[in-house]
């Protein structure tokens, strides 16, 4: 991925990796965000779903595994395989308020059936 950024340097101050992440760390980062995307192909249960919903950041998960029934209406769902799609929900979700305030609400919802 480094080697990505290096070959285009208009992303290289737009993306940070950040390796490992501390479990303490993880909800100031999910509440920082503006939108928590998992375009996974396969998961076993999803949790990072889940844990974004926790801290009130909208999801964009894939339409594969178990992530559209662990999201449930707290999430957009897409085909991870498809960038269209992927980018056609962040820009939905960066540009329509009512629709991130939906899922965040959704979200917070969703979260109460897990324990």
């Amino acid at each position: 991925m480094e080697a990505y950024l290096a070959s285009r340097p208009e992303l290289a101050g737009k993306i940070k990796f950040l390796g490992y992440i501390q479990e303490e760390d993880k909800p100031a980062l999910y509440a920082g965000a503006l939108v928590f995307l998992f375009p996974t192909l396969y998961e076993g249960f999803g949790l990072p779903i889940l844990e974004a919903q926790a801290c009130g950041t909208p999801d964009i998960t894939s339409n594969t595994a178990s992530n559209p029934e662990v999201a449930s209406k707290g999430a957009v769902i897409v085909d991870p395989e498809s960038p269209y799609e992927i980018a056609r929900a962040v820009k939905q979700l960066l540009t329509d308020e009512n629709l991130r305030d939906e899922k965040v609400r959704k979200g917070f919802e969703n979260v109460k059936r897990f324990s």
